[in-house]
């Protein structure tokens, strides 16, 4: 485990968010906590990179995409993308159109230019990474005490021994 990561619990990354404890248990359940509960009665310990997914995946949810393919569009993302979700990645544009082929960009332009090269254009959407980044980043910064991050670290260290 990296020690220079955060870990945020559920209720910290529901505020983080803007959502809810139970909404972040559902998205849980479609993307992997960088940290997964291990056994009854342990906490799972999510990422900043998590916070993005789980945001993104709000996002996608609004808009009428299913849990389902919103867990298989997160895979490819991570696989084709994941520095793009990183705190210290790039920010930016995100793409993703229907064939689940993501593109990224500095631009949006660039963004869809990296997803439509190599087919026809088709029926895309597309997400402001750097905006969700920004605002999770703002909430860190605000709201989560050390004595919360202090917790966080002695439960991690705890289920590691």
């Amino acid at each position: 485990m990296d020690q220079d990561i955060e870990y945020y619990q559920a209720k910290d990354a529901a505020r983080l968010i803007s959502s809810t404890p139970s909404d972040v248990a559902r998205l849980g359940q479609v993307i992997s906590p960088d940290i997964p509960a291990d056994g009854r009665g342990y906490r799972s310990f999510y990422s900043f990179r998590n916070l993005v997914e789980m945001r993104l995946g709000e996002e996608l949810v609004s808009i009428g995409i299913s849990w389902k393919r919103i867990s298989k569009y997160i895979e490819a993302l991570r696989k084709s993308h994941g520095r793009w979700l990183e705190e210290d990645g790039l920010d930016g544009w995100l793409v993703l159109d229907r064939l689940w082929q993501w593109g990224a960009g500095t631009t949006l332009e660039m963004a869809m230019d990296a997803v439509f090269q190599d087919h026809p254009r088709t029926l895309a959407i597309a997400v402001n990474v750097g905006l969700i980044k920004q605002a999770i980043r703002r909430k860190t910064e605000d709201d989560i005490s050390d004595e919360a991050f202090k917790e966080i670290r002695e439960q991690i260290e705890r289920d590691g021994d």
